[in-house]
Order: C-alpha cells, then structure tokens, then sequence
C-alpha cells in the first residue's frame, strides 16, 4: 500500500540490506556530482504509465505532495519522455494512465554522459534509441502545482501533463 506520510522512514524496513547500501552509495555519489557542474536547475521532463488506480492515489489524492519512490529518471529532451510512456506502461494489465511530468528540478544530476542510454554509449549499444539527456533526481516528495491536465487520449488511454517542484524532502531516513 502507498504511504503518503511525509514522515521519512527507515532504508532498511523498505528494502533488503543489500539494496540498501547500494542506495546508500548512489545517493552519496549524487551528492557529490551536485557539488560540479552537473547540477541541474529547472524544468526536467518525466514520462511514466502507471495503473489507474496508483495514478488517483498519487495525483487525485487531494495530497499536494506526491511522492515518488526510488530514483526518480528524467530528461532534458520531451520526445524521450514521450517515448518513455510506451516502454513504461508495456506490462501493465488493465486500465492505465499516461502522464508527463514537468518537474522544476533543484538537486538534479546530469548523469548523460555516464548513462547506458547517453550521449557516449547509445550510438555502440543501441544504434535505434534517441540520447536520454538523462538527469536523476533523488525519490522524495513533489508538490504538485494545479490539477493533472488532460492532453488527449490515444487507443482509449489518457494522457496527462501534471506540473510538479522537487521539494527535496525525502522519503527515506538513511541511518
């Protein structure tokens, strides 16, 4: 069940130790890269599908703070996020949503030229795929700015634009 408490919790009731320390070593290299010119400041794009009932519970809540678990991918380039709506929403059964996330990022990393999908290894790994641009963001809460905007519906599937702001407060505690 999805927690919207604002209260953090600790890593290790979330997830196995190993994971834990694996995030554990991401989120200390993460803030080391912000501290260089990696940093990235304002709008970053998202696309996920989600099931329509985890889609109401984080966006048609009534809560201004939406939080989003585990490192939260996004982009600098619309159409990855675009296409990100498809390869997202692949396995899922049922009623879906579609949503593009305009986030204003504050302690985003740009991770491009190190990720499998980035500048310097897209072309030898997979010729097919566009440049993510990709930027990280840690999990924590967004507060969402307005209401989700319907944009269209394609094959009897939503599409929705939700404005968000990192807020930088996060979900985990880590010890």
């Amino acid at each position: 069940m999805l927690s919207l408490s604002c209260a953090p919790t600790p890593v290790d009731s979330l997830v196995a130790t190993g994971e834990s320390q694996i995030y554990e070593a991401l989120e200390s290299s993460l803030v080391k890269l912000r501290q260089t010119n990696r940093l990235v400041t304002g709008t970053v794009i998202r696309g996920r599908t989600y099931k329509l009932e985890d889609f109401n519970k984080l966006f048609n809540s009534g809560n201004a703070n939406v939080p989003l678990k585990g490192m939260v991918s996004c982009t600098k380039n619309e159409s990855v996020a675009v296409e990100f709506l498809s390869k997202s929403g692949s396995n899922i059964s049922g009623p879906k949503v579609k949503v593009i996330m305009k986030i204003k990022s504050k302690s985003g990393v740009d991770i491009d030229d190190i990720s499998d999908y980035g500048v310097n290894l897209v072309k030898d790994r997979h010729p097919e795929e566009l440049i993510q641009e990709e930027v990280l963001l840690d999990e924590g809460y967004f507060k969402m700015n307005g209401q989700p905007t319907l944009i269209k519906t394609e094959n009897g599937v939503p599409r929705y634009e939700i404005n968000l702001e990192e807020l930088v407060t996060p979900i985990r505690k880590i010890n």
